[in-house]
């Protein structure tokens, strides 16, 4: 068993788990070192008990413990967590310590792309280029393109759980958002196609 802090930047649309026999979310964010600085290693922690969620929000700094590293051979940036272990520590507030974050790990979406680029990566950070959001059949979608030359557009569901209760909650403020950035992950069971897990809105 291990301990990880972790700089929380996505949760994901809660699903039932019938392995776990609970509401699971699935997590992501960036690892923090020995020294607690901020590093560009990518963690999906995986399950979140749903319950040991609820307080927490993105740019918080967590712990959990870690049951197993790597236990997910074709998304290798996946630990396993003891579901019930997340505890908030303290909260990045700093918009240009963020923007800087986001933008140190920014990449092409060249990778949505690749054929076999799914086997060496599963979470990927982008600028979105013409993001247009809607709702369709009661789901959040965007149509976007990632910025690569081979791109003819992208139409992706939104998972991002604190986005999709923004939007219908609070609507009002997803139409302020203006400089939009988009963490992208793939699915387990279909490890080659991806999905959109978090939104970030840094307008600095």
């Amino acid at each position: 068993m291990e301990e990880v802090k972790i700089l929380f930047l996505c949760k994901a649309l809660k699903q039932y788990s019938k392995k776990y026999g609970m509401e699971t979310h699935c997590t992501a964010g960036l690892r923090l070192n020995s020294d607690n600085e901020i590093t560009d290693e990518w963690v999906r922690v995986y399950p979140i008990k749903a319950k040991a969620a609820n307080n927490i929000k993105k740019w918080d700094i967590v712990r959990i413990e870690v049951d197993d590293w790597n236990p997910d051979p074709v998304r290798p940036e996946s630990v396993r967590s003891i579901p019930t272990s997340l505890q908030p520590l303290n909260k990045l507030e700093n918009e240009r310590a963020k923007f800087e974050i986001i933008v140190k790990n920014l990449e092409k979406g060249d990778f949505l792309h690749e054929e076999e680029g799914w086997k060496g990566k599963s979470l990927g950070l982008i600028k979105p280029v013409r993001p247009r959001l809607y709702i369709e059949e009661d789901k959040i979608w965007c149509e976007f393109d990632c910025g690569s030359e081979d791109c003819h557009l992208h139409k992706f569901q939104v998972w991002d759980d604190y986005f999709a209760k923004s939007w219908f909650e609070n609507p009002d403020e997803i139409r302020r958002y203006r400089d939009l950035y988009f963490l992208l992950g793939t699915i387990r069971k279909r490890p080659w196609i991806w999905s959109l897990i978090s939104i970030f809105d840094l307008p600095i």
